[in-house]
């Protein structure tokens, strides 16, 4: 019986050449990275070359990359990050995002942040118009000028 996966968007195969490195550093690399012994200096310089190697594959700086755990981890970090860092307190999605996106948008408004969730078309995308209308402050064009 032949397979057909399709959800590729929460994870994929891993190619066996990859599968093979990972096995091998699983193996050999387990030191804690923040630790100041051997074993940990080994894993921090893995860890600090495969961070190079990603950067560079995407014309990043190494310190730009952020290993976490899963998509999870990824979305609350990105998140929680941008909001503990901005003075703004609205948020806009869309009415589609994962739960993981949709649950912290939820939690934010719970602390205070209002929330504007776009509606979608039958292709599942947001349109520019309604992202324009949803913009605030110095982003909105047409508070920019009433501000004039």
């Amino acid at each position: 019986m032949n397979r057909i996966y399709l959800d590729h968007a929460a994870t994929s195969p891993m190619h066996p050449e990859v599968a093979e490195t990972f096995s091998e550093a699983l193996l050999t690399v387990f030191g804690n990275p923040s630790s100041i012994h051997g074993t940990g200096r080994t894993a921090r310089k893995t860890l600090d070359d495969a961070r190079r190697v990603f950067a560079a594959s995407i014309h990043a700086d190494d310190p730009e990359i952020i290993f976490t755990s899963g998509g999870t981890e990824a979305d609350n970090m990105a998140i929680f990050g941008t909001t503990a860092k901005k003075d703004g307190k609205h948020i806009i999605t869309s009415q589609i995002e994962h739960h993981a996106v949709l649950h912290a948008c939820e939690k934010l408004e719970r602390e205070g942040y209002e929330v504007t969730y776009l509606p979608v078309d039958e292709k599942g995308l947001v349109r520019a118009e309604d992202v324009k209308k949803a913009l605030r402050g110095r982003y909105n064009s047409s508070d920019h000028h009433a501000r004039q």
